[in-house]
């Protein structure tokens, strides 16, 4: 028996947190998350900005989006989600039925993308989206988004710019104890030649 209006409703706000370990789920080897997504995996917590969605570079956009909205409508027991073409041309977003808002949107970069491997799936390089950030930055006709591209980068400068001060904190360390090393072992050296210069040995 198909469930009602208000028993779906029910249902899918009862599930709705899974949809994103859902979708992760159904991300492949062959495509690329991007976005705030990529963004989040690497940045303290403090920098990160909420999303709802997952943004997937794809070679095949429309059959991977269809695959991540049948694996959610087998999860939540249902028809709870649909896959729509996006108004970005070659792009295609999974959302839901019950409150109209997209999940997950897949598409096609048209160009090689560089990557990292990130507990086990592939998120573009932190220097790939900062230049892809910037080239819309030039972009007129996308003003309306140039505030959170701004804002984007910026972030990921202060992140940047935590691990130099992290590595070479470090390295001042390592240097440090390389130091206090050659100091010790100095030390242990002279004090062994005076113990022989004191029972009256040479070194020849």
């Amino acid at each position: 028996m198909p469930l009602s209006k208000l028993e779906k409703t029910e249902r899918f706000h009862r599930l709705k947190d899974k949809i994103q370990e859902i979708v992760l789920k159904t991300i492949r080897e062959k495509e690329i998350i991007h976005g705030e997504r990529a963004v989040a995996i690497r940045v303290p917590e403090h920098l990160r900005r909420h999303t709802r969605d997952y943004d997937v570079y794809s070679k095949t956009p429309e059959e991977d989006a269809i695959e991540a909205e049948k694996e959610l409508d087998k999860e939540f027991g249902g028809d709870f989600f649909e896959v729509v073409e996006a108004k970005h041309e070659g792009t295609y977003k999974v959302k839901s039925k019950v409150n109209e808002l997209g999940y997950a949107d897949f598409t096609d970069p048209g160009e090689k993308v560089r990557s990292d491997v990130i507990m086990g799936k592939r998120y573009v390089t932190l220097n790939y989206l900062k230049n892809r950030l910037k080239r819309i930055l030039k972009d007129k006709e996308k003003e309306f988004r140039h505030a959170k591209d701004r804002d984007t980068i910026n972030r990921i400068r202060v992140y940047e710019a935590m691990r130099k001060r992290t590595s070479l904190g470090l390295k001042r360390k390592k240097d440090l104890m390389k130091k206090q090393m050659f100091n010790l072992i100095s030390i242990k050296k002279q004090t062994q030649m005076n113990f022989f210069k004191n029972k009256g040995m040479k070194f020849i």
